[in-house]
């Protein structure tokens, strides 16, 4: 009879249980997110191994720096060359990057006997380098809301034949892997 008394307590105890934790479930903390970008927060362990694992090329323990000739008369570099004439909003590498450099959206430094140096003092100049390679342009403004146009017709494409791109080949000792980015 004892025995049948502990089961039935048991039992009550057990439905009583059940109803508590309905009554009150647990509730999950809602996760903030970045206002501007609406994504979750990361947590301070997220944040720590994004930047473990981040490729910062000034702490690697090995760099090697090469320069590497892309021949615009390969077949495979086809697409960097044509159209030689802009054909809508379809334009070749050098356009574009002529484009962005007069609309000031691009920064362009003078290149000096194998030094690469990145300063205001060897910044080029717009209108002085449009003057020295004889473009016929329109300038817009002065001062520095200059801005300047160049008819399609006259940006000289087709005079490119090769382009000289700085890549960096690193060993990344926190991920242990070697890589390569383009500089």
């Amino acid at each position: 009879m004892k025995s049948f008394y502990y089961i039935i307590v048991l039992f009550v105890a057990c439905l009583f249980a059940q109803d508590i934790a309905a009554q009150s479930p647990r509730t999950r903390r809602p996760v903030e997110s970045n206002s501007t970008t609406g994504l979750p927060e990361l947590s301070v362990r997220a944040q720590a191994k994004n930047r473990d694992q981040s490729t910062d090329i000034n702490n690697v323990i090995w760099l090697r720096m090469l320069y590497r000739n892309i021949d615009l008369k390969q077949a495979a570099n086809a697409p960097l060359y044509f159209p030689t004439e802009p054909i809508g909003d379809r334009m070749n590498l050098y356009t574009l990057m002529f484009k962005l450099f007069i609309e000031g959206k691009l920064t362009v430094y003078e290149y000096i006997d194998g030094r690469e140096v990145f300063s205001d003092r060897y910044k080029v100049d717009v209108e002085r380098w449009l003057r020295e390679k004889h473009y016929v342009y329109r300038k817009t403004g002065t001062g520095a809301a200059a801005t300047f146009a160049v008819d399609d017709i006259d940006i000289q494409s087709g005079d490119v034949m090769a382009y000289m791109v700085k890549e960096a080949y690193y060993f990344n000792q926190a991920t242990g892997t070697f890589g390569t980015e383009v500089l």
